[in-house]
């Protein structure tokens, strides 16, 4: 049973990464409108690329994630 959620810890985590993408890019959208300063859009930007590949590599090659991250 331990073994079990120490896996399922791994998994929400890889889910965790993907949604966090997603609050980085709803905070891009802010970028646009002027109401966050334009280096703060391509740093969320680069932070939003960075949290796909590794959620892509939290579920295609769990081996490296720890590498990658």
């Amino acid at each position: 049973m331990v073994m079990l959620f120490l896996r399922l810890r791994n998994h929400q985590n890889t889910a965790a990464e993907i949604l966090w993408e997603y609050g980085c890019s709803r905070w891009r959208a802010c970028v646009p409108s002027h109401f966050l300063p334009r280096f703060l859009g391509v740093w969320l930007t680069i932070n939003g690329f960075a949290y796909v590949v590794l959620s892509f590599t939290g579920i295609l090659l769990p081996q490296y994630q720890g590498k990658v991250f």
